[in-house]
């Protein structure tokens, strides 16, 4: 059993991580009602416009990574800069996914269907 569990990576699906995300995916689901105010509210639906571009979200967030790597190597390490360094590369990620998702309705031809 230990063999089927450790050593976990993050290169390669394990069984407990599929089954975790599973298990997390059910839990949502069941427990969310369907029409919940709380999915208009503007921080989901920035988390929303990552997750519908997540390709793209994933690309530009390994660039700010590394940015913010320099940042706190070059310049400072301390705790009020990880969280400003922080901060700003979620807002950006954040209007980076809004532009996207805004460029895509303007590029759109043909009928909208919602």
């Amino acid at each position: 059993m230990s063999r089927l569990i450790y050593p976990i990576y993050k290169s390669h699906l394990a069984p407990v991580r599929l089954f975790h995300f599973l298990a997390l995916a059910v839990v949502v689901s069941r427990l969310m009602p369907r029409n919940w105010p709380g999915l208009l509210k503007p921080w989901m639906t920035a988390m929303i416009r990552c997750g519908e571009n997540s390709l793209s979200m994933y690309c530009l967030g390994v660039l700010l990574s590394f940015v913010g790597f320099v940042i706190l190597t070059d310049i400072s390490g301390g705790f009020a800069m990880q969280v400003a360094v922080s901060i700003a590369g979620i807002a950006l990620m954040i209007a980076a996914a809004t532009f996207t998702t805004l460029e895509a309705k303007l590029d759109r031809h043909g009928p909208k269907l919602f």
